[in-house]
């Protein structure tokens, strides 16, 4: 549990890692990893490989993430959230959940299989800009990997996938998510002469009213930021600006949402595609069959699911791995105030990745 103190008592919040990577760092070289760890725009990037065999073929690979969400208003905490804190069966911390905990469970788990696996390599990838923009993070880890020709038969990302009870819910994918940016101008004027002025909050909630009854199966689109420049409660606003946030699977066009929004929208309106992290869905049929069989043996039913939850970095090592899946802790309290972990859940996690390993 020290290592799992150290790394949650750092206070790491996206895109900074604060140290947390060389912690780990140092625990894995003692069992054998070598060590590769880059930076790019304040982002901690490391790979961690242990050949046991001289291949490019990686028998498995773990991926996860050191960055945490803020923790806002720390008023409404129980503890210090950059603190360890024990208390009546849990573990308090931010990142206990998402997803310290399933880093230090997996690094434990190698740690006690690695007498049993002297024929497999191993990979290890860490980015401290999962929760950000993950722009330099497990992005520019999958080009280094690609560059090194260096492939994976299996990889398991270490996300809160589980909903009610621990492996209760395992994925093999995820729903694509764009964040679209509109904006309206109108006329300013007094709010006591509205004929003299064109609002543009109006204007803007009309087209949104609009947008959200475009209904299509499986793709879900909300309003999430609408926003102007005025400050005074007696004056009409000449412009708005709204933020759309698109969630959408596979089975999807997302240009044709987009197009279908276009239409609704005229001259006075301007349109802007934020960022778009792309959908991604991996069959991953052999590494779900040895995953599942691992989890009946304890009796724990499970299900499958490629559209639940938002993004994750699955989607970059789609392109280099032949199986993906995600599996981790109970995620009820993931980015919340007081996030926290069963100490039960905490080792049951670590037993059963040893147990994936060995497969």
């Amino acid at each position: 549990m020290i290592l799992l103190k150290k790394i949650l008592n750092i206070k790491s919040v996206t895109p900074n890692d604060n140290g947390i990577q060389k912690i780990i760092s140092k625990f894995l070289k003692q069992i054998g990893f070598e060590v590769f760890t880059f930076t790019k725009k304040k982002v901690t990037n490391s790979i961690f490989i242990l050949y046991n065999k001289r291949s490019k073929k990686i028998n498995l690979c773990f991926a996860g993430h050191t960055d945490v969400v803020s923790e806002n208003n720390i008023n409404k905490w129980k503890y210090n959230p950059f603190n360890f804190k024990a208390k009546k069966g849990k573990i308090y911390a931010r990142g206990a959940i998402d997803m310290k905990s399933a880093v230090f469970a997996f690094c434990k788990a190698i740690k006690y299989s690695l007498k049993n696996n002297k024929n497999k390599n191993f990979l290890i990838t860490l980015t401290s800009d999962e929760e950000g923009k993950a722009v330099h993070g497990t992005n520019c880890i999958i080009k280094v990997l690609k560059k090194k020709k260096i492939f994976l038969k299996n990889c398991i990302l270490g996300e809160p996938t589980s909903e009610k009870k621990l492996f209760d819910t395992i994925k093999n994918g995820r729903r694509g998510s764009c964040n679209i940016k509109i904006g309206v101008k109108g006329k300013q004027g007094h709010t006591a002469y509205p004929k003299n002025s064109v609002n543009s909050v109006h204007k803007l909630c009309l087209m949104l009213k609009n947008i959200i009854k475009i209904n299509i199966k499986h793709c879900s689109i909300q309003a999430s930021i609408l926003k102007n420049k005025n400050n005074t409660i007696n004056i009409v606003p000449s412009s708005s600006i709204c933020f759309l946030n698109i969630r959408y699977n596979t089975k999807i066009n997302l240009y044709k949402i987009i197009y279908n929004i276009i239409n609704l929208l005229k001259s006075t309106y301007s349109f802007k595609i934020i960022n778009n992290n792309r959908e991604f869905y991996k069959k991953s049929k052999k590494l779900i069959k040895q995953v599942i069989c691992v989890l009946n043996k304890y009796n724990i039913k499970t299900k499958v699911s490629k559209n639940l939850g938002g993004t994750s970095d699955g989607r970059f090592f789609k392109q280099i791995t032949e199986n993906l899946i995600e599996i981790g802790c109970v995620n009820f309290y993931a980015h919340k105030y007081n996030e926290n972990i069963n100490v039960k859940d905490l080792f049951f996690l670590i037993i059963m990745y040893y147990k994936i390993i060995l497969c």
